[in-house]
């Protein structure tokens, strides 16, 4: 039995919630979304990814509500810390792929 997470057919964005199940639904993976702003399944990356439209949209309103410039300084920050947690998140959701592939050959 494995977690999957399922994601909408045609757009991909993540639905949320998880299933446990012993088969794989359609439309799903088991690589965890967690830590990624407005995911979106990319089956050529095989890992979620952030929705580039939504994310600038959230950047713009974030940065129109800090005219202080250490409010500012503080929310790029902010911004290049949880871009650095997604890639992060990513790369860990490749190896933990990868680390499964690994241990599903050897059975």
């Amino acid at each position: 039995m494995s977690w999957f997470f399922k994601f909408d057919e045609n757009t991909h964005e993540y639905i949320a919630g998880a299933i446990y199940s012993d088969e794989q639904p359609a439309n799903s993976t088991a690589v965890d979304p967690i830590g990624v702003m407005f995911p979106v399944w990319s089956a050529e990356n095989g890992a979620w990814v952030s929705d580039p439209d939504k994310l600038a949209k959230w950047n713009a309103e974030k940065n129109e509500k800090y005219t202080d410039p250490v409010q500012k300084q503080l929310a790029t920050l902010a911004q290049l810390m949880m871009t650095r947690d997604v890639a992060q998140s990513k790369q860990i959701a490749q190896l933990q792929a990868q680390v499964a592939t690994l241990q599903g050959g050897t059975k």
